[in-house]
């Protein structure tokens, strides 16, 4: 009916039946009467001509992909009495900005997935799930303010947004639900490559960054205790993570591939990391702890093939691995040696040079862990400054041991800028190193 443009759905009608204009792409308009409760699914699914419509205040649910492939409407306000917006409803519509009114609680699969001129998204403090591939291929999207309310987010949620540069992430989020996928919800967003995770964010979920191959930064709070499974597993670009000094356990495959990381550093007391937790890092080069760590699981570093030295600054481990025949152990033993200070607890008995199956060495530095003392004399001064600026003058080659206190700003190197923070940590200008 290429002559019927508009159409007037009288007062009394409470529903619109399912599919009820779906591929009547000549339908521009649509008056809809106060009485209206819900629109079906599919109702204009396909009304490609579509570009005026005006959702009644009384409006409560819009069905399952009602205005799908509408790819003329740019523009709907929803009403404040709207609850429920079901999977699909704006499935690659030409929608360019929305509002979620407070009584949403869910926006379902594929919402708004393929709504390529989406720019402006408003998510309501109150909202509780964003399920998977709720905004997939919503390519304009360039930030996103998750609302701390906001509980479970789906696998894929906002899967391929390839503008999507800033996500404020929410300290209420515990679970990446899966829907059809395990991989982060934040895959294929090329330009999100760095994420603070704000204060107040205890746990990260299980996969909640899986598959992001473009992040490279990642930036955690003082308050969190557990990197859930997977959380980072394949982030192939990530090359900084500074871990937050009251972390107590690295769940299995949390850093698994990450292969661009090449130091880690535990500043704190660490108690668990599980197994598989940085397995096939394979360009990881050296491994740090601070105050201690009590269990290392098996194969938590296994196939790190250019791991050749791990430092203890406290007690040895209470649980570590080292069987090689069984393909068991935390580290690899035969390239893998631990370095350890004289005086802590629990690196005796040594027979051979060996412990509990790893070659070990004595790490000569003070055995307070003091990052700035370079020249080991149990004190930063300004000597630590003069030899910290020689090494990133390359005039002098740093050592091992020099490298990993030197290495003040953590970031796999001593430059200029470490030399200077040690400088100012000197007068007294910071007070503490290193700066994460």
């Amino acid at each position: 009916c290429k002559y019927l443009k508009t159409i007037e759905i009288p007062e009394g009608v409470t529903k619109l039946p399912e599919y009820i204009f779906s591929g009547h792409e000549h339908l521009e308009k649509i008056i809809l009467p106060d009485t209206l409760k819900t629109i079906g699914s599919g109702a204009f699914a396909g009304c490609t001509g579509l570009v005026n419509v005006s959702l009644p205040e009384g409006l409560e649910t819009i069905g399952s992909g009602a205005f799908e492939g509408c790819t003329a409407l740019e523009e709907i306000t929803l009403p404040d009495g709207i609850e429920t917006i079901e999977s699909y409803a704006f499935y690659y519509s030409g929608l360019t900005g929305i509002t979620i009114p407070d009584k949403v609680k869910v926006i379902a699969q594929n919402t708004f997935a393929g709504c390529t001129g989406l720019v402006n998204v408003s998510l309501p403090e109150g909202l509780e799930t964003i399920e998977s591939y709720a905004f997939y291929e919503c390519t304009a999207l360039t930030s996103i303010d998750i609302p701390d309310s906001v509980t479970a987010i789906g696998g894929g949620a906002f899967e391929n947004c390839t503008k999507l540069s800033e996500v404020g992430y929410p300290i209420g989020l515990e679970e990446v639900i899966d829907g059809w996928s395990y991989d982060s919800p934040f895959k294929g967003c090329k330009y999100l490559k760095t994420i603070e995770i704000p204060e107040g964010v205890t746990k990260l979920p299980e996969n909640i960054f899986s598959g992001h191959e473009h992040l490279e930064k990642i930036i955690l709070p003082d308050t969190l205790k557990t990197i859930g499974s997977d959380a980072f597993e394949g982030c192939t670009g990530l090359v900084n993570v500074s871990l937050p000094e009251g972390l107590e356990t690295i769940e299995s495959y949390a850093f698994y591939e990450c292969i661009s990381l090449k130091k880690i550093v535990f500043i704190g007391d660490i108690k668990n990391i599980e197994y598989d937790a940085f397995a096939c890092c394979s360009n990881l080069e050296e491994v740090i702890f601070g105050a201690g760590c009590a269990n290392i699981w098996s194969n938590a570093f296994v196939g790190c093939e250019s791991l050749i030295g791990v430092y203890f600054s406290g007690s040895a481990p209470e649980v570590v691995f080292a069987d090689s025949e069984y393909d068991d152990s935390s580290f690899d033993p035969d390239i893998v040696t631990l370095y350890y200070i004289e005086g802590m607890d629990g690196w005796e008995p040594i027979e051979n040079g060996k412990w509990n199956g790893y070659n070990v060495a004595v790490w000569e530095k003070d055995t307070e862990f003091s990052y700035g003392d370079i020249n080991f004399d149990g004190k930063v001064d300004v000597k630590d400054t003069y030899t910290a600026r020689l090494i990133a003058a390359k005039l002098i080659k740093p050592t091992e041991q020099q490298l990993a206190i030197g290495d003040v700003d953590l970031d796999g190197k001593i430059t200029a800028i470490d030399a200077n923070l040690i400088r100012k940590y000197v007068i007294k200008s910071i007070e503490t190193l290193p700066i994460r």
